[in-house]
């Protein structure tokens, strides 16, 4: 019980508190000028405005949502990266993804399907034997060796199995990379 009290008490330590409201993404990238300047076109610019200049702090997540480009996992926050678009299923689904990991292969013993996923791994349940990744729907001759390094572009989807839903990449593009990425990664 004590371990538990210590941990509540340490993640709270670490949220902290604050009497400050947030503000939305938008409104911080919107910020007003503070004091009256003179822009390159000579224009006088007062305290509350906003020049085009100003706006151009926005996150590059939101760029990337925006123009519907990639999304990169990376090796730095794989796990939590990961996490993400499993928790928030919603915000990802139709998303093009990108990540690096292992191919590897599990098959089923009751029907003999065979799927396909590439991962990296990650503290479990039981100590170093947990696993983060997706699932893969490969196209037609693109399947690489079992334990190969490789980085995969493809789109979320979800598939449905006995009644269950489960989140699956459609990979549009697979390639085998020489150079290997951090095979276990904790955060």
């Amino acid at each position: 019980m004590r371990k538990y009290a210590i941990l509540l008490f340490g993640v709270l330590l670490l949220t902290g508190c604050s009497n400050q409201t947030s503000q939305p993404k938008e409104s911080l990238a919107l910020e007003s000028v503070k004091a009256e300047e003179t822009t390159e076109s000579g224009i006088k610019q007062e305290e509350g405005t906003v020049s085009l200049q100003d706006v151009s702090a926005v996150s590059e997540e939101e760029t990337q949502e925006a123009s519907g480009e990639i999304i990169e996992i990376r090796e730095r926050m794989f796990v939590t990266q990961i996490m993400d678009v499993y928790y928030n299923t919603e915000d990802y689904l139709g998303k093009q993804l990108k990540w690096e990991g292992i191919y590897v292969e599990d098959t089923d013993t009751q029907t003999g399907e065979v799927y396909s996923s590439v991962i990296r791994y990650s503290p479990g349940c039981c100590g170093d034997d947990g696993v983060a990744g997706f699932e893969v729907l490969l196209p037609e001759n693109q399947k690489p060796a079992i334990d190969d390094w490789v980085e995969v572009t493809g789109t979320l989807t979800t598939i449905e199995a006995d009644g269950y839903q489960y989140l699956a990449v459609e990979v549009t593009n697979i390639q085998v990379l020489a150079e290997r990425g951090e095979e276990f990664v904790s955060n």
